[in-house]
């Protein structure tokens, strides 16, 4: 029960404040597209689904397969730990026309960013009143939005998983009191979060298993391990001093 709870409050809090920072980001190298949700807000929600299909705030979970499948004329083993790709289905050309613009009156209510069908995020709903809320005062009350200089590495690239968000400091824990990472390997499902958010400490390996590159938290990786430890649906990262 602890681990669903931890589970439905990382999902409410991260998730949706690096969605709705994503949605600013894509307004600031898209000013164009910031202008015509100005013009006409009813377009704030179509803009918001368009920046969860771009730019998910998780980009995939791992799963276990139960029984040999086949899939695309590729048969996947029983047992096998596999990768369902949020950031490859909602840019298949396949499914969309033009996938790597950002097009504020597509409004593609079928990404999968949120999951799909009875597999949908249980919140949705309420991250997607708080982003209107947010996107709805900043149409409101900004004029324009405009990168302060040159975006960092993290913030160009284009990685779902490194959250604009996360990766400038919305976590509160003084990262001087950080020092070593604790990994609860038996809470550890391999969801992959962790190396998304930080991939300097943390990697799965081929078996799906995590592993990390070093227990030792250096100061350059503090931020990224505070994230990492916030974003894990299980709750199976600490860090101790």
């Amino acid at each position: 029960m602890v681990p669903l709870l931890s589970a439905y409050v990382i999902a409410s809090m991260d998730t949706t404040i690096n969605a709705i920072g994503n949605t600013a980001l894509l307004f600031a190298r898209h000013p164009q597209a910031y202008q015509e949700v100005r013009a006409e807000p009813a377009l704030i929600g179509p803009a918001f689904d368009q920046s969860l299909r771009l730019e998910p705030p998780a980009p995939g979970f791992f799963r276990r397969t139960t029984q040999p499948v086949d899939i695309d004329s590729i048969t996947i083993p029983a047992d096998t730990k596999v990768l369902l790709s949020f950031v490859s289905a909602n840019r298949d050309e396949r499914k969309w026309e033009r996938p790597e613009e950002f097009l504020v009156r597509r409004n593609p209510v079928d990404h999968v960013a949120l999951g799909y069908g009875v597999h949908g995020c249980a919140g949705q709903g309420l991250a997607r009143l708080e982003a209107h809320a947010v996107l709805g005062a900043l149409v409101r009350r900004v004029s324009s939005i405009e990168l302060a200089g040159r975006a960092g590495p993290q913030a160009q690239q284009r990685h779902p998983g490194h959250g604009f968000a996360a990766r400038h400091g919305t976590h509160r824990k003084a990262v001087s009191e950080m020092s070593r990472i604790v990994v609860d390997f038996d809470r550890c499902e391999g969801h992959g979060l962790c190396e998304q958010t930080a991939p300097e400490v943390f990697r799965l390996d081929d078996e799906g298993e995590l592993r990390l590159t070093h227990e030792e938290v250096a100061p350059e990786d503090e931020r990224a391990v505070a994230a990492a430890v916030r974003v894990c649906p299980v709750a199976a990262l600490k860090v101790r001093p």
